[in-house]
């Protein structure tokens, strides 16, 4: 949610008192910006510090942000850390997102049907679930692993990095953790390490897989369970029902209700969220790279950042090729010069003939 949402929150725990609510990042900085604290070195000490997950590396990144524009860090420090920043999320959640992507993809997924009247809307969503989580039952039905395949590939990924880092074992499940840059502690039998990656995501990492290594034990059997694809099938295992058409509805005595009263706004409807100023425009094709992601390579000396119109080494690389196809043309040029000198040569040589008279 966003922080200027004020009623969220009371709803929020007088409703549901056991549940954590978090603040976008994106949306907070947003305000952020509103309010006048603009620049990229605050935009980083922002995210700095929201994706530290140790509470000394958020002071830290917070005292970086108060050095660059103490109001900004006078605004920033009224807003809760529990809300926005990982240092302080709470571990039994096993989630670290900062943004709410989860809502923005799932406006994107119902958006041809949430500018419908009510029952078409209502139907419309009801339909793209139903086939939705059937689809998704058929695709986890498909895995042979222990854990989802998106999971697998963070382990992996962690794996990769584990290589790194050096366990010193000081019990069977207590180990010290050489890294190349830091050193942490790790506890493997209650599923925690120093950095607090294990305990706010519920997947290993890289200073743990080290020690489930030493262990000689497999990786997949310390993820929480909630990652499993047994956990998985329980989530999508209630369906939703099909539904006949509207003519086999019951009907009702009453007078239809007649649609509110509505006035067509000059220009076409918004669809799509309003974007930032700094932020890059939507792209038309999502298979297709964006022009701001990818770097320019030039084709004569293989550099980036130009191409082969502008690059310093074009006349070098020019004067240095050999001449072979304009020599080649220059013959021929040559020869068909010759040819026609000839012709003009016989032409005068030849007497005129005069006309009879």
């Amino acid at each position: 949610m966003s922080d200027k949402q004020k009623g969220l929150i009371p709803a929020f725990e007088s409703l549901f008192p056991d549940a954590d609510n978090r603040f976008c990042v994106r949306h907070l900085h947003s305000n952020m910006k509103r309010d006048g604290f603009t620049g990229q070195s605050i935009k980083n000490a922002l995210w700095a510090a929201a994706r530290a997950t140790r509470i000394e590396e958020f002071n830290c990144r917070v005292e970086q942000l108060k050095e660059l524009d103490e109001n900004a860090y006078n605004w920033l420090v009224k807003k809760p850390p529990h809300q926005w920043s990982r240092s302080h999320f709470s571990s039994h959640i096993k989630c670290d997102i900062l943004l709410n992507n989860m809502c923005e993809s799932f406006n994107a997924f119902i958006l041809g049907t949430r500018d419908k009247p009510i029952i078409t809307m209502l139907e419309g969503m009801r339909y793209l679930m139903m086939t939705r989580m059937q689809v998704s039952r058929d695709k986890a039905r498909q895995w042979d692993s222990l854990i989802c395949t998106k999971i697998k590939k963070v382990l992996e990924k962690n794996s990769k990095e584990a290589g790194e880092c050096i366990p010193m074992k000081a019990d069977d499940w207590h180990f010290q953790i050489m890294g190349p840059y830091d050193q942490h502690t790790a506890d493997v039998l209650q599923r925690s390490c120093s950095c607090r990656r294990w305990d706010l995501t519920g997947i290993p990492c890289r200073h743990t897989i080290s020690a489930i290594w030493c262990r000689n034990e497999e990786l997949e059997t310390y993820v929480h369970h909630c990652y499993r694809v047994s956990t998985y099938l329980k989530a999508y295992e209630p369906a939703i029902l099909p539904l006949t058409s509207q003519e086999f509805w019951p009907k009702c005595d009453l007078p239809p209700p007649l649609p509110p009263t509505y006035e067509n706004r000059p220009g076409r409807p918004k669809k799509m969220r309003r974007r930032e100023s700094d932020e890059p425009p939507a792209a038309t094709n999502p298979r297709k790279m964006r022009k701001s992601e990818k770097s320019m390579k030039c084709g004569i000396c293989g550099g980036t950042g130009h191409n082969s119109r502008t690059c310093k080494n074009r006349e070098k690389t020019s004067c240095s090729s050999p001449p072979s196809a304009p020599a080649d043309n220059v013959v021929e040029m040559t020869s068909a010069a010759s040819q026609h000198t000839t012709r003009s040569n016989n032409t005068q040589s030849k007497p005129k003939k005069l006309p009879v008279m």
